[in-house]
């Protein structure tokens, strides 16, 4: 049996964004957080269980990479945010506003980006490509490489 790799998916409507499990140390629904403003890094934060966490919303960052015209809003999904843990770092949530499930899939299904594109990408947080059955693009996403972006540079990544 090939190795099966744990991800959330997330449905950003015409392509998906897959988070290692392994990532993760938790999510938790939109009932339990808050979003709010760090007045001086001018980043938003999420409240969850008391605590203040940088927070990355990932369908902005999405739309900075597949364009504006891409609808991302939705009425059916509550919002979910997925906590982050790295010895070193500050904590950080990632904060979806659409479907998302649990699944896991082969090793040998996941591609790595082309060489040449390899570098460019990781800055913008993606490590490999999937492509479903229905051949939608899934991005596997390094959510560390993400940071928390003001809300007047979600387009600017370094």
């Amino acid at each position: 049996m090939h190795e099966q790799v744990p991800v959330f998916l997330i449905d950003l409507g015409p392509l998906d964004a897959l988070l290692p499990a392994s990532d993760f140390y938790g999510a938790t629904a939109a009932a339990d957080t808050l979003l709010e403003m760090d007045t001086v890094r001018k980043i938003p934060l999420l409240r969850v269980n008391g605590r203040l966490i940088a927070c990355v919303r990932l369908e902005r960052h999405f739309r900075a990479l597949v364009g504006d015209s891409i609808d991302y809003g939705n009425d059916y999904s509550e919002a979910a945010a997925f906590l982050s843990r790295r010895a070193g770092t500050e904590d950080r949530a990632y904060l979806s506003d659409r479907p998302f499930e649990m699944r896991s899939f082969p090793l040998d299904t996941f591609r790595l980006p082309p060489q040449g594109l390899r570098q460019h990408l990781s800055r913008l947080g993606i490590a490999a490509l999937r492509f479903s059955e229905d051949g939608r693009t899934q991005y596997v996403l390094n959510a560390h490489r993400l940071p928390p972006l003001p809300e007047d540079k979600r387009r600017i990544y370094p």
